[in-house]
């Protein structure tokens, strides 16, 4: 066993220069004075009492080491020296918001645009010498980065670079900016850092993005008597940057740039000789433990013996090392208030400590937290702590892509080894998100791409060996990030573990809850104000898959434990899981104010009362502890939120970050790969023209080979991210959290609309979740019958057409909502075979809601439906695509679906309106009314447009009025149609002799056809002939054919109707 003398000599000549102060001669007389146990803040005054004098030689010994270290550097000095010329302002430097123009939110060294557009400036500026700041981005849109002088005026329209004496650059549109713009530096991303660089000596303005030089912007600036830069921005509205001028150590420095804070050199000398001598404790300690292996492990590894004799007169190993630990931290924790110190030493001693392995116990990392709790008062160790994780949730965010992820990785696994220590995991910042590696790094993880040309007719040797690699590299990227994963899932299992509350009340999982409640709340809002505040939707999307890992990782493991004591019909299993429609209303979960599915909460509960009493009469037991869990004893508390209660609680918030960004992010990404759709069909276009091009045709050949090129090379950076999106967003391990997701969900709708009226006290918001789960699954993921079984489209389309007119709902956006995924059905062929399939109930109980009049609804997305199911049958209406345009050479291009009639609902439809007379003349009267209102407007649309070009104001003619008109002719062509199946399907309706109703129906019917014969054939009426010269692309979709065919196909019914009549 090593004695006390060799470790603590070990200890103080491990310090270098430092140790060999270390008196040799007295070091005898006074090692064993040094060697006394502080067990515990209880025994302190114990030993004060006995031994006073002797701690004071160790704190002498260490402070007159320490002035040494402050007094004797040279490196201290020149160092301060060098701000003594150069620089004006403050020693520490902010931006200066008596000048500011618009409105920022600040928080700490946070900045972000509030208003249009937002220019602030620093309160330092340099005028010699060379200097740099670092600009940390956290989105990507517009900003303008750079400097300015004090005689710069800005305005929400001026910002940085918009003025003489201004200069900056904007990553977003890849320009560099001094009144007039130019191309410079590469696109910037979300996670980059951007190094402002201004060299006063050379006249010179530069950047970096991420350490690379992106050159010298501008060269002689101006400088002079009387002239001085400010560091300066300019962001757009919700556009978020964090600013390093110094505080913390600069990401990129570069050599001969100066930050404008001057470095704190001493007290980091000062950090470095005490941390050296803390890790050397450290290290003892983790030796003396690694050999008793017989010592029993636990969740916090106990240092201190609880039995020690006040008269021992031998003094262990462990009471030296506790002894030197107390000194240096009570010297060390003053250091750990500069953000610098922490981010530049202790996490750098951090990491050398912590092992990069998911099993390790990483005892050196428990030690540490085990000696900052053991000797530090709370206050102190929770602002360690919290500077500690701030610190490394900056680090993580910012760190550069590399392949492997290795900087991200070796963070992830100290957070991991920091929130193993059971009294360290109640304070943490997540660290769930993955950023995604700009086009540079894709190329070295993606070196080699591949995209099936469909010009290619048969199968090269090359092109094989090229989709090979690719796919190799996407699966040794998808390996990459589910290392990562898994650590963020580990982290996350330690911040849900419910067995700690055994020890210490409350639990990690209470906490983590607790706090993940609030930060539900924060991102549900829509305020612009609040907006700043809100996780971008990638972080979330990250969040809701490591969430709902864990979350189906502890359901299991408490469903498995329950079923063993109970049976398994106690419990759920994950598979079963869904949200108790009581949740609504019970008040145990705080949903926000949220709007109900049958209005306001405090309506619904003094409409329902009775039905709320009676539940609360036979649950009062469990509202009872929950109004009083300040009060409960911890093992009820532990109860209350260690078992489903607090699962279910935690599937619900997942269900709600589903809504904040999951789904947004969804469709974001997906235009890269709609963009790569784009570009592989012109470049297939392309090569079509070159292989049919003529070989004397020179230049026609050139330029399509530069085309080709330019799109081969747009191609190739889309296939890299399209790599990306697929292996990190839209993989099949994605989609099943997606499809479970959506089956818990149906299941709580399900529950709750057989729950008769309480379903009302349902969150809209579920209703919305419930349909962007089904459209993503349809139409991001890639299609997988394993994954989006038959049961999921059956379940969905039957809960769909079941609440199409439920009227507890009274929301009618909601409404709307189901009407267009049913809509959406309808548009494809698989779907509108589920409609078909349904129990015939279900499929009278839409055909109903179809056809009832359309009072208190919408009616366009009714039509279009109904237009759906005839699509195919009418006159001249199997058109996949529309006619010729005026515009472009060929057919138009437009996502127009195929014609797939429903003979079957064509049928019932027809039975229906024969069955229900009076419905089925309300029905045909609300058509002629709304045909008779959408025309009207359309023809007054379109007169409005002709004649404004006469009185020389076709300039105020705005996008939203074409959009009008065309929707107009659209609106009255679907009313047209779904009037000519109507005949079709149901000819008595008009054309029954003994009824003056259908009489009147005829004649209302022929009116409305000769207005538009006449409004549109007529050879004074050239209306049609003046919008085809004007050439608008929004009125394309005006043409005489699809309206006057539909017109034909009424009166071809009616005649051939009217002569089997007879």
């Amino acid at each position: 066993m090593t004695s006390a003398e060799d470790i603590l000599s070990k200890i103080f000549q491990s310090n270098g220069v430092y140790g060999s102060q270390f008196d040799e001669t007295n070091r005898d007389r006074y090692i064993p004075e040094y060697l006394f146990t502080l067990v515990n803040k209880q025994r302190i005054l114990f030993y004060f009492s006995h031994r006073h004098n002797k701690i004071s030689d160790l704190g002498s010994y260490l402070d007159s080491t320490l002035a040494i270290i402050g007094t004797n550097s040279d490196e201290i000095r020149s160092h301060a020296r060098m701000y003594e010329t150069g620089r004006l302002g403050s020693d520490v430097t902010s931006f200066h918001f008596d000048g500011v123009t618009g409105l920022f939110k600040c928080n700490k060294t946070d900045y972000t645009g509030i208003a249009n557009f937002n220019t602030i400036r620093a309160d330092v500026c340099v005028y010699k010498g060379k200097w740099q700041y670092e600009v940390m981005l956290e989105t990507r849109g517009i900003m303008q980065l750079g400097w300015c002088t004090y005689n710069c005026r800005f305005s929400q329209e001026i910002g940085v670079g918009d003025t003489w004496t201004s200069y900056s650059y904007d990553g977003q549109r890849v320009r560099k900016w001094n009144v007039q713009n130019s191309k410079y530096g590469d696109p910037w991303l979300a996670g980059d850092v951007i190094s402002c660089l201004i060299d006063c000596d050379e006249g010179t303005i530069s950047f970096k993005r991420n350490g690379a030089d992106l050159g010298v912007a501008f060269s002689n600036v101006s400088f002079g008597a009387g002239i001085a830069y400010f560091p300066a921005i300019s962001l757009s509205q919700n556009e978020c940057i964090r600013i390093n001028f110094g505080a913390t150590p600069l990401r990129y420095p570069t050599k001969g740039f100066l930050p404008f804070d001057l470095k704190p050199t001493r007290l980091i000398k000062e950090a470095d000789y005490l941390l050296n001598i803390f890790e050397s404790v450290i290290r003892a300690f983790s030796e003396k433990i690694a050999l008793k292996t017989h010592a029993t492990k636990s969740n916090s590894y106990k240092l201190l013996s609880e039995d020690i004799n006040a008269n021992q007169q031998t003094i262990s190993n462990d009471s030296a090392l506790m002894l030197i630990a107390g000194q240096v931290l009570e010297r060390l924790t003053p250091l750990m208030d500069s953000a610098y110190v922490v981010e530049e030493c202790l996490l750098k001693m951090l990491l050398r400590l912590c092992r990069q392995t998911l099993n390790d116990e990483h005892l050196e990392i428990k030690i540490f937290l085990d000696l900052l709790w053991s000797f530090l008062e709370p206050t102190e160790l929770l602002d360690i702590l919290t500077q500690i994780f701030l610190t490394l949730n900056v680090m993580y965010c910012f760190a550069p892509i590399k392949i492997s992820f290795a900087d991200q990785r070796q963070y992830l696994y100290l957070v991991l080894a920091l929130l193993k220590h059971e009294d360290t995991r109640k304070r943490f910042p997540l660290f769930i998100d993955i950023k995604p590696p700009d086009s540079e790094v894709l190329k070295e993880i993606v070196p080699t791409v591949w995209n099936k040309s469909k010009s290619a007719t048969s199968i090269t040797f090359e092109a094989l060996e090229q989709e090979l690699a690719y796919l190799f590299a996407c699966r040794s990227l998808k390996e990459d990030l589910q290392t990562i994963e898994t650590i963020q899932v580990e982290i996350l299992k330690l911040l849900l573990l419910p067995s700690d509350v055994l020890v210490r009340p409350p639990s990690s999982k209470f906490l983590f809850i607790t706090k993940f409640r609030l930060f539900l709340k924060e991102n549900l809002t829509e305020s612009p104000l609040q907006a700043s505040n809100q996780v971008s939707p990638g972080v979330i999307r990250n969040l809701f898959h490591r969430l709902f890992q864990v979350l189906e990782y502890y359901w299991n493991q408490y469903h498995e434990i329950k079923a063993l004591d109970e049976g398994v019909e106690s419990s759920l299993s994950f598979e079963q899981a869904y949200v108790p429609t009581s949740k609504f209303y019970d008040d145990n979960l705080d949903y926000f104010d949220l709007q109900r599915l049958g209005g306001l909460k405090a309506h619904l509960e003094k409409e329902y009362a009775s039905k709320l009493i009676t539940y609360n009469h036979t649950d009062h037991r469990r509202h009872y502890s929950k109004q009083n869990s300040s009060t409960l004893p911890d093992t009820s508390l532990s109860k209350l939120k260690t078992g489903s209660e607090s699962l279910t609680e935690l599937l619900d918030g997942i269900i709600f970050l589903y809504h904040i960004g999951v789904h947004k992010h969804f469709v974001k990404i997906t235009e890269v790969t709609e963009t790569l759709r784009d570009y592989s069909n012109a470049l297939a276009d392309i090569e079509t023209k070159i292989k049919n091009c003529r070989p004397e045709f020179n230049e026609i050949m050139d330029e399509l080979l530069r085309s080709k090129k330019i799109f081969e090379e747009q191609v190739e950076d889309l296939m890299r991210k399209a790599a990306w999106v697929v292996t990190a967003v839209f993989s099949q391990e994605k989609k099943k959290h997606i499809v479970a997701m959506h089956r818990c969900i149906h299941r709580t709708l399900q529950k709750a609309s057989e729950s008769g009226n309480l379903f009302t006290f349902v969150p809209e918001i579920y209703i919305d979740i419930y349909l962007n789960t089904f459209t993503a699954l349809n139409s991001y993921f890639s299609p997988d019958d394993s994954l989006t079984t038959k049961d999921v489209s059956e379940n969905f389309v039957e809960f769909i057409v079941s609440h199409l007119q439920d009227k507890r709902i009274i929301n009618v956006d909601v409404r709307d909502n189901i009407v267009q995924s049913l809509s959406t059905l309808a548009f494809y062929p698989e779907m509108l075979k589920l409609l078909e399939n349904m129990p015939q109930t279900y499929r009278k109980t839409m055909i109903n809601a179809l056809l009832s009049p359309y009072a208190n609804r919408s009616w366009a997305m009714t039509n279009l439906i109904l237009v759906r199911f005839w699509k195919g049958c009418g006159f001249g209406f199997r058109y996949s695509q529309l006619y010729q345009s005026r515009l472009l050479q060929g057919p138009r291009k437009d996502r127009i679906q195929e014609p797939c009639p429903s003979v079957l609902y064509q049928k019932e439809i027809g039975e229906y309106l024969l069955d229900n007379t009076d419905d089925a003349i309300n029905f045909f009267n609300t058509l002629l009314n709304q045909l008779n209102w959408a025309f009207s407007e359309f023809m007054g649309m379109l007169k409005d447009l002709v004649q404004r070009p006469r009185t020389g104001l076709s300039l105020t003619i705005d996008h939203r009025q074409l959009k009008m008109c065309s929707t107009c002719f659209d609106v009255s062509v679907s009313l047209l149609r779904t009037i000519e199946l109507s005949v079709n399907v149901a000819p008595a309706l008009v054309l029954e002799k003994k009824s003056q109703q259908s009489e009147m129906l005829l004649v209302r019917l022929l009116q409305l056809l000769s207005q538009i014969i006449n409004r549109l054939s007529t050879k004074n009426n050239i209306l049609f002939q003046q919008i085809f010269q004007m050439k608008v692309s929004t009125l394309e979709n005006i043409h005489y054919y699809p309206i006057f065919s539909a017109v034909c196909g009424i009166l071809v019914r009616l005649i051939i109707h009217s002569s089997d009549e007879a």
